[in-house]
Parts: structure tokens; sequence; C-alpha cells
């Protein structure tokens, strides 16, 4: 496992000169796998025996063959100290090459070597499901115990529909424990992403914001009481280019804590006046406004590199820059997605609600192809009639009245429903434009972020 390897990693680079490293990320494919019945990333180190001096090469494979086709990586153990300076990570995203790691490595310059964890440090669920067993139980004996299932980007999920719930003797559990300790951070509103995320996730870093008086397990990291403003640090976490940073040296399904703490921090000083801020945001505001109508983001883009000019050089001009007024708009548009998420599933649970009411006359739970029920608002009303006869929540053929009080109660969430999602979708897209125009990406950068196949949602 990554606990074991990377000490030895550290050692190897520490006190050996590699060679060439052959890297085989597959894992989900037991035919392109290195082991077939492990389902394990796998790395080969060619090493000699003294101080690193030089650079070495690396390649990272498809399948479980060396392919002389895979594209090389020089790198020399400066651009890996550069990239984790803690854990010396080793870049290991599929697909990746020389643009990959360039763009890696300069990350880490512009950011002057500033890291995540100097604003939010990341630290596992207060409850572990292992070690906390006797305060636990699958009976409803206390306060259920939030996982990683119940978080979702920018969504919090009351619901989940995995994994089994358990719950936490709330009063047993904090007997002892002192106020300042990590059992009383459920006291506080919380950043909390998901601990477990596959490899082949469309995305691997997922979060939202998780209101006091909840506790976590092990499945879920946490950020509680960041140095700067929490909702800027979600949009931060949420972001095209962190995630992208993230798989750049994730080596297995955790999303861990030290792997988030050393993602690349872009320092800026805060020297806009509080209410020349307080005027910009409300400018900004506008100008998001106008780019919901239009669906142009012109005006807004402009308005970010005006914030952020630059010198002939390409560097940021520090002196004349308002990273500031970029950061409050940051935080102003993760906490619209956190409340345009909150809203989106208010309505889907008020037709859910409704249906189980009036047509169901019981819980969706009971019924075949619940999720697809519960997921109204991703298909069509014939797909959700269909299913409704195959369960004979409904007569077939349906009759016509039974059909128009369906159809117009569907047709009453998707128009709420519809705008709300098309927001969500562009405030998104949003936010990773600013956060590439906050640390600098060129077009072709922002090329190389958003080409890798991550990027997309599936359908």
């Amino acid at each position: 496992g990554d606990a074991q390897a990377r000490p030895l990693r550290v050692y190897m680079l520490t006190h050996t000169q590699p060679l060439s490293i052959e890297v085989f990320p597959q894992k989900d494919d037991p035919n392109g796998r290195i082991f077939e019945e492990a389902k394990l990333s796998t790395c080969v180190y060619i090493l000699n025996k003294r101080k690193p001096s030089a650079s070495f090469s690396l390649r990272i494979h498809p399948g479980k063959l060396i392919l002389t086709t895979s594209p090389q990586i020089d790198l020399a153990r400066k651009d890996v100290e550069l990239l984790d300076p803690n854990e010396l990570s080793i870049p290991s995203m599929p697909g990746t090459n020389a643009k990959h790691v360039a763009l890696g490595i300069a990350l880490a310059k512009r950011c002057l070597g500033h890291r995540f964890k100097e604003v939010a440090i990341s630290q596992q669920g207060e409850v572990n499901l292992t070690t906390h067993a006797p305060f636990l139980s699958e009976l409803p004996v206390g306060q259920e115990v939030l996982r990683g299932a119940n978080v979702d980007r920018y969504e919090f999920n009351e619901e989940p529909k995995q994994g089994t719930p358990v719950y936490l003797q709330v009063k047993e559990f904090l007997h002892g424990k002192k106020p300042d300790s990590k059992a009383f951070d459920h006291k506080d509103i919380r950043i909390g992403y998901q601990r477990g995320a596959a490899i082949d996730n469309w995305r691997r870093i997922i979060a939202c914001i998780i209101k006091p008086n909840n506790f976590c397990s092990d499945t879920i990291n946490y950020i509680v009481r960041p140095q700067d403003d929490l909702y800027y640090v979600l949009g931060l976490l949420n972001s095209q280019l962190f995630e992208w940073r993230f798989r750049l040296t994730s080596t297995n399904n955790h999303v861990n804590s030290y792997e988030v703490d050393s993602l690349p921090l872009r320092p800026f000083k805060l020297t806009t006046s509080q209410k020349a801020r307080k005027q910009l945001l409300e400018r900004a505001k506008k100008l998001y406004q106008e780019y919901l109508d239009s669906q142009n983001w012109d005006k807004i883009t402009a308005f970010i590199a005006e914030c952020l000019p630059v010198k002939e050089d390409g560097t940021p001009d520090t002196d004349h820059e308002q990273p500031n007024v970029v950061r409050d708009l940051l935080a102003f548009l993760a906490k619209d997605m956190t409340i345009l998420n909150e809203e989106k599933q208010s309505k889907i649970k008020d037709f859910l609600t409704w249906l189980e009411k009036e047509i169901l006359k019981g819980s969706i739970e009971d019924q075949k192809n619940k999720t697809k029920i519960s997921n109204f608002h991703k298909g069509s009303l014939e797909e959700l009639m269909d299913i409704l006869k195959k369960n004979q929540a409904i007569p077939d053929p349906c009759p016509s009245s039974t059909w128009n009080t369906i159809s117009s109660e569907f047709s009453t969430a998707m128009n709420t429903l519809g705008p709300l999602k098309i927001q969500i979708a562009m405030t998104d897209k949003l936010i990773d434009q600013i956060v590439y125009k906050l640390y600098g990406l060129s077009d072709g950068e922002i090329a190389i972020v958003e080409g890798h196949p991550s990027h997309s949602k599936p359908a």
C-alpha cells in the first residue's frame, strides 16, 4: 500500500541514483495489470547505488508491457522536489507526457513553494470505524455518522445510496475528550471530501460543506477553521486545475490528506482596501449575472484579467494586482454553487415526495429501478412512466387522467430543475476559468489541463 511505499520511495530517491522508472497505473483491466489478481498500480525502479546527481527517465505505460512508444519524460531530483517536497511523489497519471510534468513544475515555481496546507490542513474524520467501534452501532441508537457517500461536489447527500449507516453514541464518544480536541470539530462548519475515490472516477477530489453538529467517519477527510475563506478553499478544491494537479502524482484509490496538503497554493498580498473590495465584488456579481443571461464570459474574464495584470514577460504584476478581489469572487461563486445544489436537491425531493404519496402509495426504496426513479430529472417522462408501469404502480395502458397528472408534476419539476442545472454547470465552468487566471495559466496550459479525459463528466 502507499503508506509503506512512501518511505521507501523517499529513501530510494534520496540515497540512490534512479536511471529509469517504468510506471504501470492500469488497475481496472485484469488483462492489463502487472499482477492479474492484485488491483494495484505498479512501478519498476532501476537504480544505481550512489548519491543522486543526474536526471533519469520516466515512462508511464497504458498496460502491463514496457512499450518504447510510451513517451519518455526526463526528470531531475529537483523537479520531483518541486512537485512534492515531502513525499517525492512521481507523476503517474495515465497519458502523462513531458508537457504535463512541465506544467506541474511550472505551477510549483509560480507558487514559490507555497502549499495548500499553509491555509487548509486536512484531517481524517474524527470517528474511526475500527478503533471507535465500541461507540458505534448499526441500530439507530445515536447520531448517524457521515461517510464518503454523503459527500458530493458542492452537494451534501442527506440520504446516500451506498454503504450501511452506522450510529454514534455521542455522549460516550465525547466522554473524557478535551474541548479543543479533534472530537469537538463537529461543532464547526467544515469542508469534507471523499477519502476514497477510484483512479478511474470522473473526479477524484469531491468536496462539499458539512454543517455543524455532524460527525465524520474516517471515510471523509475534512478541513476545519482554514486560514482563508472557507468557500474560497472549497472553490479551489473542486476546481479542474486542482483535480488535474492531484491526479498528476496520485498513485492509489485514496485521496490522502498529505497529497491535498501538498497541492500548490498561489500566494498573494492583500492589497485592496475593504471598501474597494466590496465595491469591486458587487461589480463582479453583476458581471456574473450578465454571464448567466448571455452565456458569454468575456466581460467577467476581462474583469479578472484587470484584477490580475501581468508584466511584459508574463509574470504577475504583484505591485498592481488585486488578487483578494478574485478570491472574494471565487468564495462567492463556491457559496452560490452550494446554495444552488441545495435548491436542486429540495426540488428533486419535492417531486419524489409527491410521487410516493400520490402514485406509489409507499416508499421509493421498495421499488425496482429505484435509482432511476430518484434520478428522474436525468431522463424523460416516458422513461419514468415505463418504470412505474413495470412496477405496477400505474396501470398499463395508463389512463389519460393519471398520465396528465404525473406529466404536469414532472413538467413543473423539470421547468425548475432545468435552469438550475444550467446555472450550476455555468458557474462551475466559470470557477475553473477564474482559478486558471489566478494561477497564471496560458491558453496552451489550460488546453493541457482540460485535455485529460477526467475533465468531462459522463452522461
